[in-house]
C-alpha cells in the first residue's frame, strides 16, 4: 500500500477523485499528448533587412571565403557514416544561423533566444519538408536524405520532445549540409539561401512560403 501510495503522488492519474489510493481505485486517466506546435518559419526566420554594399557581387564569392576549408574528401559516404556527416552538418548550421542574425545589432538574450529557435528539431523539419515539396533537391541529395533519416536516435530527451519523425528530418537535414560542406561549397550557400539564411534579409529570392504555420497566425 505505501509503494501504490508513492506512485500516486508521483503519478496524478493514478489518484482516486478524493485523494487515495487503493484497490478501489478509479481507472486510470493518462493525460493527453499535447500536438507539438506548427512552425511558423517566415517569422523565425524575420529580423530588420540590412542592406550590405555590393552585396550582389560579394554574395558570389561568399561561400569561398566565409566558411573553413573542408578536409579533402572525395566520397564522403564511402568514409563516414551519416552520424559523421550529420555532426559536422549541426556545427554548419548553426553558424548559418547565427550569421543570419548577427546583423543588426541587438541584445545578448535576444540573440541568443532566436538562433535557439531555428537549431531546434522543429525547425529544421519544417525546412526539410520544404524543400521536398518541390524539385530543388537534385536526386542524389534527395538519396543523401534517405540515408540520413537512418541514423538512429541516440538523444533520447529530443526524441521524445520533439517527437522521432521530426528528429529523424533534422538528422537528415544536418547530414545533408554535412555532406554539401565537403562536396559542393557553392551548392551549400544556395541551399542555406533557398531555406532563408541569407545575408540582406530579402526573401523575395525564396522559393517557397514557408506554409507551415496555423492559419490564423498568418492572418
Amino acid at each position: 500500500m505505501a509503494l501504490h501510495h508513492r506512485w500516486a503522488c508521483s503519478w496524478p492519474w493514478l489518484a482516486t477523485p478524493g485523494g487515495g489510493g487503493g484497490d478501489d481505485a478509479a481507472s486510470p486517466v493518462r493525460p493527453r499528448r499535447q500536438r507539438p506546435p506548427r512552425i511558423d518559419l517566415r517569422k523565425l526566420l524575420d529580423r530588420v533587412a540590412v542592406v550590405h554594399p555590393d552585396s550582389s557581387s560579394a554574395a558570389q564569392d561568399n561561400a569561398k571565403v566565409w566558411l573553413p576549408s573542408p578536409p579533402p574528401v572525395e566520397k564522403p559516404r564511402a568514409v563516414h557514416n551519416a552520424a559523421s556527416l550529420a555532426y559536422l552538418g549541426d556545427s554548419i548550421y548553426e553558424v548559418y544561423v547565427r550569421r543570419h542574425f548577427l546583423t543588426p545589432p541587438q541584445k545578448v538574450d535576444v540573440y541568443n533566444k532566436r538562433v535557439m529557435d531555428l537549431v531546434c528539431c522543429e525547425a529544421q523539419d519544417a525546412m526539410l519538408q520544404q524543400l521536398l515539396k518541390g524539385d530543388f533537391l537534385t536526386d542524389e541529395e534527395r538519396d543523401v536524405v534517405r540515408w540520413g533519416k537512418n541514423i538512429e536516435t541516440g538523444q533520447r530527451r529530443a526524441s521524445r520532445r520533439a517527437g522521432s519523425k521530426a528528429y529523424s528530418s533534422a538528422s537528415a537535414l544536418e547530414t545533408l549540409i554535412g555532406y554539401l560542406y565537403l562536396t559542393d561549397h557553392p551548392r551549400l550557400e544556395e541551399l542555406m539561401t533557398k531555406v532563408g539564411f541569407n545575408v540582406d534579409s530579402n526573401f523575395s529570392h525564396i522559393g517557397f512560403g514557408f506554409q507551415t504555420a496555423d492559419k490564423s497566425s498568418s492572418s
